[in-house]
This record gives C-alpha cells, structure tokens and sequence, in this order.
C-alpha cells in the first residue's frame, strides 16, 4: 500500500475541477495537479530518493507544496513537516533529531537566509522563514520552483502507468513535530495504514456537510481537501491579516466551508463591527478546533452567521486525527460541568483511566488512524492507547454517550491552534544572560490564561530575577521572543519574586503562578483551574 495512491483517482472522477487555489487566484486542476505531482515523483526517484528517506519540505503552502508532499510519498519518502514559528533552535533541534536524507526547498526561501538580518525583520511581522539546516553527510538538496515542476511536466510523464512504491502499513508515512524540548523533539510518526484511517475519520466528522469549496487553514488540510476531491483554498498572514483575507472569500461566496480556531471568527467579527449583517448563506460549513469552543463564542458566532449554515467543533490530536464531534447547538443547550467535546467517531474508543469517584479520569484514545510513537522514541505498543493528557468522563446527553473534558493533566497551552509546551521554553529563557555572561533569571514559568475576549489562550511569562539582578522586562523580552519564535512568544510578562513552588522537589507551582497573572491581569481562571 501507499497512502498518496488514493490521490491518483482523485482527476478520474473531476479532471477540470479546481483542485487548489492560492491567494493571489492561481489555481491548477486536479488533472494538472497530477501531471506535476508524477513528473516530480518521477525526477525523485531518478536522483536517488528511496523508500524511508526522510524529507525536510521548505516550501510555502500552496501548490508546490502539495505537489512536493505528495511526490514524496508515492516515492516512499517521508516527508518531515515542521513548522518555523518556534525560534530557530527548536527548528535545527527537530530537523537534526530526524536525520533528514533530503532537503527539497524554495529558492525564496535560500534567499531570505542569505540577507542579513530579513529573516528577522519578517518575524517582527510575524512572517516565519524557517532557518536552511546545514547539508550532513550525504544529505542533499534540491530546489524546487514553479516553473522547474512546470518543466517536468510538460515533457513525457507516464501518468496512467505510474506505479506508487509499494510501503507496509506500519512503515512511516510522515512525521509531523507537535512538540517537546530542543533536547528530545516530539515527531509524530504516522504511518501509511494509519494515515488511511485518519483520513476516513475526517470524512466521518464532517459526513453530510457541504464542503465543497474548503478554505485550509494549514499545508495538511489541503492534503486532506484533496483526498475528499474538494476544491482546497489557501489562507494567508496571521492573526487581522488572516481574518481580513478569510472574510472577504466568505463574503465574495468563494468558499462554502472552513476549518479555523475561534480567534481568527473573534477578528473578524471584530473587523465586521457589533452592527454588521449576517454573512452569505454561501457559507454552509464552519468546523472549528485547536482551540476550546465555549458556548458563549457559539451563540455570538450563530448569530452573525447565515440561518442555516452548519457548525461542528472538533476535538483531536496530531497523534490521532479527529476524535469527536459536536454541534454547536448541543454545546449550547449542555449545562453540566467541563467542555463537552462529543460523541467519538466511527473506528475511534475513548477510554477512561484512573478515574475518580465522580468518573473523571485520563482521557485514552484507541483508534486504528493512531500514530506509531515518538521519532526517537519506543515504538507505541499494538494495544497501546493515546495518552492525551487531558482529564475527562463520559456524560450521556441527548441520548448519547459523550466526551467531556475537565482540565488537563499535563502542562500544555494552545493559542492559534497551536501547541505550546512550555518545557520546551523555560530551560532556555532560564539561561539568558547579559553582555558579561551573567544570568539574568533565577526561574521562569509559563502559563496559558483563558482570555474571553479572542476566545483563546494568552501565554503568560512569569520571571523571577536572580539575586543582584535589577531586572526590567523591557531588557529581556527581545531574547525571550527570539527564543520562543513567533508561534510560542508571550503576550503578557510579570516579574514575580520568588515564582512559587510545591512538593519536596520545589517543583514550580503552576497553579499558583496561574492564580497570581489571573489576578494581575484580570483575565479569568476557568471552571478547571480554579479547583
């Protein structure tokens, strides 16, 4: 098997339809798309690429990247998707850890590494360029362009009769990197068996929703909009650039679906004005995740959306894909404790561990999309469930067995559907030092705090001088933002003397550092946290 085959019926069925379309309205077919993503599979193999070569993709989201990505895989290669907004140090730890055989990367992107200090002045725009890794060993490099695919295509590309290279269901598909430390990076391996699986439990989810013009928020979600044979729209910027650019498509009647945090409907709706008009009935679909989905936010974006139009909130994991799905009217209408995330997909078990008198425990997830284990890690046993690290129980509503969630159990943040750990962070920010080489910190904490106003997580950084050192949180805030890039830097920072801790190893108290910037900052602790 190998799981890009399933791409190559997509143009049997629709070869003129539309199958990407960037933001600049470049668009290709699904025909054309095909042509390319074989010319190039074809160019691959024949400069060497192997069966389980893994592959850093330094390409932008958009055409080339699903035709790179997609190559890749009919070859056998794994492609490595890791993403720049995390500083430069995580990056290089995560492309090392892997021991990439490829490097297949835009020359825009060659280019901006070479220009002293452009990488830079983009992430103050919030723009990441991902630092070019060193060629290793017998690593080697090939630059991809649109016209160099464009090229390869129009010669003679034997399309009906090329044949995928035939991969075991457990060997690695791709390694997607969602976390961990510079030290012990955390890569996903997803295997080809298992990336079937996730895929059919994304159309299990959104199973009888209309979605045939599908904005993707992220280079995966295209991948899954042409797996379903939709037509995949392109995002582009952060934050109000992103929300301005996504509400003039709904507006225009571009798209009919979307897949997006609640901070990106927060901007908008903040760009529309309290006194806009509902949008088109052209928007039928909203799929929401990576981020908590409270009722609050639901009935607000109900509201302002079409009569009609459909909204589901997904609850998943890279290690899984999505698990369960809810409706927003069944999250209104639920008055009970915790975040009702939904019942479980089709394939997909929920389990419940170690739980408490009043049923709430670890929440495990067995399913057949589940990944294999961590890059560098012990392979995740046959019958090994995941473990999410969130706290939960099952409820029965509306007639059904449903997940909710009740706080979590390890230490993670997620803001713009991101993951933050802040292990990831705190040892480096300790570390930071002056001109003389004096630390600047003796301990550091990050926290998230729930900010109702985006409907999202605020990273909060709580830093405690070291002794003798008269610390402003103006003179370390660019090294701290340096280090934690673009996708992980705070939004708020205090000085707390002494950070407070707990137990006989004087753990940093967590909790307590959340009471104390809940206080500061008047932003609320959630039903969880303030247990």
């Amino acid at each position: 098997m190998n799981a890009a085959s399933a791409y190559l019926d997509a143009p049997a069925a629709a070869p003129d339809r539309v199958a990407i379309c960037e933001p600049s309205g470049r668009a290709i077919t699904y025909a054309d798309l095909l042509r390319r993503v074989v010319a190039l599979a074809e160019d691959l193999q024949a400069r060497g690429m192997t069966p389980g070569d893994r592959v850093v993709l330094q390409v932008p989201n958009g055409i080339e990247f699903a035709v790179t990505a997609l190559a890749t895989l009919l070859v056998g290669g794994v492609p490595l998707l890791i993403e720049p907004g995390l500083g430069d140090e995580v990056y290089l730890s995560r492309v090392k850890v892997s021991e990439p055989r490829w490097l297949l990367v835009h020359p825009l992107i060659s280019w901006l590494n070479r220009i002293p200090g452009a990488r830079s002045f983009l992430q103050r725009r919030e723009l990441d360029v991902p630092p070019v890794p060193p060629l290793t060993g017998d690593m080697q490099k090939v630059v991809i362009t649109a016209k160099r695919i464009e090229r390869l295509a129009a010669g003679d590309v034997a399309v009906e009769s090329f044949v995928p290279v035939e991969r075991k269901p457990e060997d690695d598909g791709i390694i997607v990197f969602t976390g961990g430390t510079t030290s012990l990076p955390k890569g996903v391996r997803l295997s080809h068996g298992a990336l079937g699986q996730y895929i059919a439990n994304i159309s299990s989810a959104v199973e009888g929703q209309v979605l045939e013009n599908f904005l993707a928020d992220t280079p995966q979600q295209v991948l899954y909009a042409l797996r379903l044979g939709k037509t995949a729209y392109i995002t582009k910027g952060r934050k109000q650039k992103r929300a301005r650019h996504v509400l003039s498509l709904i507006r225009a009647g571009a798209i009919d679906a979307y897949f997006g945090s609640p901070y990106v409907w927060m901007e908008m709706m903040s760009q529309a004005g309290p006194d806009s008009a509902h949008l088109p009935n052209s928007m039928r679909t909203v799929l929401l995740g990576g981020a908590p989905v409270t009722a609050d936010f639901l009935r607000v974006l109900s509201n302002w959306l079409a009569p009609g139009t459909a909204i589901l909130a997904l609850y998943g994991m890279t290690e899984a894909g999505p698990v369960c799905a809810v409706r927003a009217e069944e999250k209104i209408a639920y008055d009970g404790d915790g975040d009702i995330v939904g019942k479980t997909l089709t394939d997909v078990r929920v389990e419940i561990t170690n739980a408490n008198e009043n049923g709430v425990g670890d929440v495990v997830v067995h399913s057949p999309s589940l990944y294999s284990g961590y890059l560098g890690q012990e392979p995740r046993g046959a019958e090994e469930g995941l473990q999410t690290g969130d706290l939960g129980r099952i409820v029965e509503f509306a007639g059904q067995p449903m997940l909710t969630l009740l706080g979590r159990a390890k230490d993670m943040i997620i803001r713009n559907g991101v993951n933050i750990y802040p292990a990831s962070f705190e040892a480096a920010i300790r570390e930071i030092a002056d001109h003389a080489g004096r630390r600047l910190l003796r301990e550091c904490a990050m926290v998230g705090l729930w900010n109702p106003t985006r409907q999202d997580e605020d990273v909060v950084l709580c830093l405690q001088p070291a002794a003798g050192v008269d610390l402003s949180v103006e003179s370390i805030k660019d090294d701290v933002t340096h280090l934690c890039g673009t996708d992980a830097k705070p939004d708020h920072f205090l000085l707390l003397d002494p950070i407070p801790v707990t137990g006989r190893q004087n753990k940093v108290d967590k909790k307590a550092v959340r009471e104390y910037a809940s206080r500061e900052l008047s932003l609320p602790l959630r039903q969880e946290e303030a247990r």
